[in-house]
């Protein structure tokens, strides 16, 4: 499995896009805030392309302390488009970033195609319930 990366904004090199024990590490490219309870949509400066049976997930990558989580972050296979990353701060307090730090992950998962059938009733067992 590869994955392919492009570089699609100034100041970001392939050096600085690092590969984690687990996925990519996903930098900011410029210094923000997010006020408390709110949230940001952050621009990454990469587009990325997976191979057959695999997507992308991006999740947060802050201090636990900051109560920052990223939402909606599943990039799917036929995606060209920038990479971006939606963080909520949790927190009652703003959170601030500099340029250049790690904001999230992506990482890369395998999946498989499911057939469909439409039925007219589940089977359902007393365990279930």
């Amino acid at each position: 499995m590869s994955l392919k990366v492009k570089i699609i904004s100034r100041g970001v090199s392939f050096s600085s896009v690092e590969q984690s024990s687990f996925g990519l590490s996903l930098y900011c490219l410029k210094k923000f805030e997010i006020k408390a309870k709110g949230y940001i949509t952050l621009k990454t400066g990469i587009c990325v392309g997976f191979d057959e049976g695999y997507y992308g997930q991006v999740v947060a990558d802050c201090p636990p302390s900051a109560l920052i989580t990223a939402v909606g972050g599943i990039i799917k296979p036929n995606n060209r488009s920038e990479v971006e990353v939606v963080l909520f701060n949790l927190g009652r307090k703003t959170f601030t970033a500099r340029k250049g730090e790690r904001i999230a992950q992506l990482i890369v998962k395998q999946f498989s195609n499911c057939e469909r059938k439409k039925v007219r009733s589940l089977y359902y067992n007393l365990r279930a319930l």
